[in-house]
């Protein structure tokens, strides 16, 4: 039974989410600030007012948001939950343009593509996207991450000036 349980419950769980009032106050705190915008349009896609959280994605955007592609992949699923899976395709594509190396979007293109692949669409198949924009490093996914293979000893450590 602790090990269906544990199976079923694996990884990081999110037990709290600041929900639509917590980030107008954060707003309302620091003006018109392209991450407040970017939460607030994340709190009303969660919940389920649209056209609010299009507004306040699309001012994160206007402002300079550093990382657009976050605020294109949340676009995404916002278009994929009015049912536009030309406008999901077309945001997912513009947000990997210009931020190819973010793990949620990354992640959500791999799904879009399985789905695609698989013939989702005409068979009615669910499409699961992740609307997430906390901090994230951006590193690449796959390996080789290096240019090329380790030396021998590359986990052998000296004093500086010793090899």
């Amino acid at each position: 039974m602790l090990s269906a349980w544990f199976e079923e419950h694996r990884g990081l769980q999110q037990l709290h989410r600041d929900g639509i009032d917590d980030y107008l106050a954060i707003l309302e705190r620091l003006g018109d600030h392209h991450a407040a915008h970017l939460d607030l349009g994340g709190a009303y896609l969660h919940a389920g007012q649209l056209d609010l959280a299009e507004r306040h994605l699309r001012r994160a955007l206007d402002l300079g948001l550093p990382t657009p592609g976050v605020a294109l992949n949340t676009l995404a699923c916002l278009a994929f939950e009015r049912g536009d899976v030309q406008g999901m395709m077309d945001r997912l594509s513009e947000a990997v343009a210009q931020d190819p190396q973010h793990y949620v979007l990354v992640r959500n293109v791999a799904a879009a593509r399985a789905w695609f692949r698989h013939d989702g669409p005409a068979r009615g198949d669910p499409l699961e996207l992740a609307v997430q924009h906390d901090f994230q490093l951006l590193e690449r996914t796959v390996q080789p991450t290096l240019p090329g293979p380790l030396p021998l000893d590359f986990a052998a450590w000296a004093p500086d000036g010793e090899t």
